[in-house]
């Protein structure tokens, strides 16, 4: 499957996704993770999202490379990632096993690719466990982001914006639009920014890549 055939099924995916299951043992888990709006389906050619950072020759993007770790600094997130991709049987999207861990959709890009590569990951389980992202409301733009590769490099984004939606209201022509650069969407739910479990809000965090190290 090539990556824009890859894109587009998550998309359609994302989308329509209804979730009818919870993670065992994670109590409230991902079951707002991934709402796109009522009949939504992805546009017939993908846009960059307005505002969206222009390439730089200063950071060219990278070929393919596995991401093994994130390190988000000012929310105290130092671990290693783990993989989610389709479930097949219901065509939907699978939820990380381990809600301390952010996980790599490993449909979309590898970070540093061109395109945007697409972290998913809890703010709260609706238990005692917190998820990977439960302090995520003290990350502000500009704040950094480090992913180590499989093939030894660490690429750096930094955060353009991080915007919370209501679990129907998810703007998928956005989140998953193409780009020219390499961009990273960083996906939660299971929370609110604004503190709170049970909520059925999503949160993405926009970034661009600034430099590899």
């Amino acid at each position: 499957m090539s990556g824009l055939e890859s894109r587009r099924r998550f998309v359609t995916v994302v989308a329509t996704l209804v979730v009818v299951a919870v993670v065992a043992g994670v109590g409230y888990g991902l079951v707002s993770l991934f709402f796109g709006a009522p009949g939504s389906r992805p546009p017939a050619t993908a846009q960059a999202p307005s505002g969206a950072p222009t390439p730089s020759a200063s950071t060219p993007a990278l070929s393919h490379s596995i991401p093994t770790h994130l390190s988000i600094p000012a929310i105290g997130v130092d671990g290693a990632l783990q993989q989610v991709g389709v479930d097949p049987a219901r065509n939907t999207l699978q939820q990380p096993a381990k809600p301390a861990q952010a996980a790599w959709f490993k449909n979309s890009r590898t970070p540093g690719q061109t395109g945007a590569a697409i972290l998913v990951g809890y703010i709260s389980t609706g238990t005692k466990t917190h998820g990977v992202f439960a302090k995520l409301g003290a990350l502000k733009p500009g704040g950094e982001i480090r992913i180590a590769r499989a093939d030894g490099t660490t690429v750096v984004f930094a955060v353009d914006s991080i915007t919370e939606y209501a679990a129907n209201e998810l703007p998928t022509d956005k989140v998953f639009a193409n780009t020219a650069e390499p961009t990273l969407r960083i996906i939660t739910c299971g929370g609110s920014l604004h503190g709170g479990g049970k909520t059925s809000t999503n949160v993405v965090v926009y970034a661009h890549m600034t430099a590899t190290a």
